[in-house]
């Protein structure tokens, strides 16, 4: 493992905040913060619900609990309810029944209760403030916004008086709208792990790295996991790497000797450890054929190919946009330009595969329903994931993918890419 680049991405997490542990965790503090003070009630808001609670049981969270409790809660405690509720439009106090981490504490006001009577307590507290909405995770659209489990919604039932069952909605809405957005903060932080992203990628997709005839495509995934685990982070997703090669009609060659003239192909995401940001990142590498110190014309153009398609899919992002505009938009200028295209764009923040509108999806092309309705929103980030396939005259014109994807963020009207995107092939 190459111990000078491993140390100059530390380098890069600690002046973000985000490495070592201790400091990650205080950064992830912060975060916390500013998503419940910020995001939170521009959420609730727009959903028009005066109450949102999550419950959560032990082992079996609700996938939007990890965005709502601090970092050295990773698990709920027996169960826990967190309650919101709205006091005038841009104030909302937060409840929490059941027991909070040190970290998370300052953020709840804690509701006295006995082991056993959580229900009990959270009845007590509706009926004391009498909310019109209350908003709890059901959805069939969004998994993400479906948390709410089997007995936990039969113990509602049973719990909850008529009144309050009346008052009862879900809470989609208002999943969306919070999750879906970052808050400056997360932003930057997000454009870090981007970039030390596309450090591990570089580490792996070298002559350093790369020894034709020897190196396998795993070889070169377990060094990014190393890489990884050795930063104090996770892998999310992948490191999944694969290959095309001239002569062969299989389009994602894994677990292969690595030989020159071989076109690599990496799909990976990174977050730290204690911090639910990620980064979703594919690029591409042409091992070199001695003699060559590029790679054939035909090859270069299926990147460049890769970009225009890029550069159709920014343009089309705009507020309110539904993904399914895009999608649509995107597509068929492609093929007017006589691009053979796939677009399977998500949105990325607390999950990488995260809430809000996505365009297209793989093995899918066509309008999404649900998913594909929501609009994109300010202060919003994006996986730009996508595909085209193209003839390659050095390879008798065989069909050839490239694979992409570059992380986005759309502010103020303005699409743009965290950390640059891939022009130029990597070379090995």
């Amino acid at each position: 493992m190459d111990k000078i680049n491993i140390n100059q991405m530390k380098h890069k997490l600690e002046k973000a905040g985000l490495y070592p542990l201790k400091k990650q965790a205080e950064t992830s503090v912060h975060v916390l913060e500013e998503r419940l003070n910020k995001l939170l009630p521009i959420a609730m808001n727009e959903a028009g619900v005066d109450c949102w609670i999550v419950l959560s049981r032990e082992y079996c969270e609700d996938p939007v609990f990890r965005s709502l409790v601090a970092w050295d809660m990773p698990n709920a405690r027996r169960m826990n309810a967190l309650i919101f509720l709205k006091e005038g439009k841009d104030r909302l106090r937060r409840f929490g029944i059941g027991g909070l981490s040190p970290a998370s504490q300052p953020f709840y006001e804690q509701v006295s209760f006995e082991y056993g009577s959580e229900f009990k307590a959270l009845v007590d507290l509706l009926v004391k403030y009498r909310p019109k909405r209350i908003a709890v995770n059901r959805s069939g659209n969004l998994a993400m916004a479906d948390g709410l489990t089997s007995w936990l919604d039969d113990a509602l039932c049973e719990y909850f008086p008529s009144d309050l069952k009346q008052s009862l909605c879900s809470a989609e809405d208002v999943v969306v709208g919070y999750m879906q957005r970052v808050t400056d903060l997360e932003q930057e932080l997000i454009r870090t792990i981007v970039d030390v992203t596309h450090n591990i990628i570089n580490m792996a997709f070298c002559k350093k790295a790369i020894v034709p005839g020897k190196t396998t495509t795993t070889d070169l995934e377990w060094l990014m996991r190393d890489a990884i685990a050795d930063m104090e982070a996770f892998f999310w997703f992948g490191p999944d790497i694969d290959l095309q090669r001239r002569g062969s009609d299989v389009s994602r060659m894994f677990n292969e000797i690595i030989e020159k003239g071989d076109l690599l192909h990496c799909d990976v995401g990174f977050r730290p450890a204690l911090l639910y940001l990620h980064s979703d990142v594919q690029r591409l590498c042409y091992v070199l054929k001695d003699g060559e110190k590029e790679a054939p014309e035909g090859i270069e153009q299926v990147l460049r190919t890769g970009n225009r398609f890029q550069d159709i899919v920014m343009s089309f992002i705009m507020e309110d946009r539904s993904g399914n505009d895009v999608f649509l938009r995107s597509i068929q200028q492609a093929k007017n330009e006589n691009i053979v295209p796939m677009l399977y764009t998500h949105p990325l923040g607390t999950y990488g595969h995260g809430a809000g509108p996505v365009f297209g999806q793989y093995g899918q092309q066509e309008i999404i329903p649900g998913r594909g309705e929501y609009k994109i929103r300010n202060n919003t980030c994006y996986a730009l994931e996508l595909n085209i396939l193209t003839p390659v005259p050095e390879w008798e014109d065989q069909p050839v993918f490239a694979y992409l994807e570059e992380d986005i963020f759309f502010r103020d009207g303005v699409a743009g890419y965290l950390s640059g995107r891939q022009t130029e092939l990597l070379l090995a």
